[in-house]
């Protein structure tokens, strides 16, 4: 999760980084200020949104972590029109039959491998929300 003292702590870390570079290097090899400079800008950003999970999705990890699992049969595969890194964004009608409670169905869109797009008829694992069934994440 993302969070405001993180990111300030990290950002002035960068700004004393900089402040030595610039003070340093710049009198001794103009290339190797401009190479230290960059490489400084990339662990900053890398710091700030990857490696402390900003990007992260909270509802996957809470489902991850606390979701009932049960199994989903794929009733229809549709595009999206995105694709990542070679892998289709696809939208996935399920009926979910979850053990102990009455099926439902649900939507849920994710990557896929090119090579294994789900066909209709497929079982997939999944972790729903008991209290917002709608929420799910293939696993």
């Amino acid at each position: 999760m993302f969070s405001l003292s993180r990111f300030f702590g990290v950002l002035g870390v960068y700004v004393a980084y900089t402040l030595f570079i610039s003070l340093y290097f710049p009198t001794r090899d103009p290339a190797l200020f401009v190479g230290l400079l960059l490489l400084g800008i990339g662990a900053l950003f890398y710091l700030i949104f990857f490696a402390r999970g900003v990007f992260a999705d909270p509802k996957h990890k809470r489902l991850l972590a606390e979701g009932k699992d049960a199994v989903a049969v794929v009733q229809g595969v549709a595009d999206t029109g995105i694709t990542l890194n070679n892998s289709p964004y696809v939208r996935l009608t399920l009926d979910v039959y979850p053990d102990g409670a009455q099926p439902f169905r649900a939507e849920v869109k994710v990557f896929v491998s090119r090579v294994a797009i789900p066909r209709v008829g497929d079982r997939l694992s999944v972790k729903y929300d008991p209290r917002r069934p709608q929420d799910l994440i293939v696993v």
